[in-house]
């Protein structure tokens, strides 16, 4: 199991900053202009296709969202399935109408200008969520933390690999500990649940405690939410993972992108949902 940590606010205490006031100095950053490379973040799954596509831009860019709306793309599959893929309103690529299935391997072909990029990925096999429960865990000290346990049953005679997210009234939870990537590994021995902290009691009662400021990230009574587990590729967690080591890093995640000048990643993946209505009881 995975251990979880609390992280604390940092005050800094700036003890010369009178005397510094008199000090100050413009500093010139010397950047090199670079090519914009393509975005690439391509989706098969039992819900449908989607490929989101755009280009890195300048740091002096304004444009916040450079999204690509007239490349090429298309997805094949092992099961036959060849398709050109559209660009929609909601910004992303999509066929017509399919949805994947599991054990067929898809190839994804992107071009763009004199950009060219391809990848594979096998969709696993279906692993849908049994139930969710939520229970207070004492941490360390005077701290518990809301636990989400996510039960399912894992194949203990394969290796997979797995990621789940929590949403919150159809919104990204935003705690860091609630969108993560893993492998049955780190399941418990009978290979059937997963749990994930969510907040901490101190952070809980401190929102009840002010009912007039809303917290987004506090799940309230009554929040409605869902939780997701998708099942992926070994190529999928080595990108994901690597994403979320290398965060502090400012280093780009390992690609099973193959081709010029493109960053991101195309994954296969099944996907389960149990949706919920948060209670604060243990249940």
């Amino acid at each position: 199991m995975k251990a979880y940590h609390i992280l604390g606010n940092i005050i800094l205490c700036c003890l010369f900053a009178a005397a510094s006031t008199s000090c100050e100095k413009t500093l010139d950053v010397d950047y090199d202009d670079i090519s914009p490379l393509l975005v690439v973040e391509g989706n098969v799954s039992n819900e449908g296709v989607r490929v989101y596509l755009k280009e890195t831009r300048d740091m002096t860019d304004s444009i916040t969202q450079n999204w690509v709306t007239d490349a090429t793309v298309s997805i094949s599959g092992s099961d036959g399935y060849n398709e050109t893929l559209v660009f929609g309103e909601s910004f992303y690529y999509s066929p017509s109408n399919y949805t994947g299935v599991p054990g067929v391997t898809y190839t994804l072909n992107v071009t763009h200008k004199d950009r060219h990029c391809t990848a594979k990925s096998t969709m696993p096999q279906a692993t849908d969520i049994d139930s969710v429960r939520f229970k207070w865990v004492h941490f360390i000290g005077d701290v518990y933390i809301r636990t989400c346990y996510i039960h399912f049953q894992d194949d203990p005679t394969t290796s997979d690999y797995y990621m789940v997210t929590i949403r919150k009234n159809t919104e990204l939870y935003h705690d860091i500990l609630t969108q993560d990537v893993f492998d049955d590994r780190q399941m418990d021995e009978t290979y059937n649940f997963i749990h994930k902290g969510i907040m901490s009691k101190n952070d809980w009662e401190d929102a009840m405690s002010q009912p007039d400021v809303i917290q987004s990230d506090i799940i309230y009574p009554g929040d409605a939410g869902y939780v997701e587990l998708r099942s992926i590729d070994i190529d999928a967690f080595k990108y994901l993972n690597s994403g979320e080591k290398n965060q502090s890093q400012a280093v780009n995640p390992k690609t099973n992108l193959v081709g010029n000048d493109c960053i991101g990643y195309f994954s296969a993946f099944y996907t389960s949902k149990s949706h919920f209505i948060y209670e604060n009881d243990d249940y």
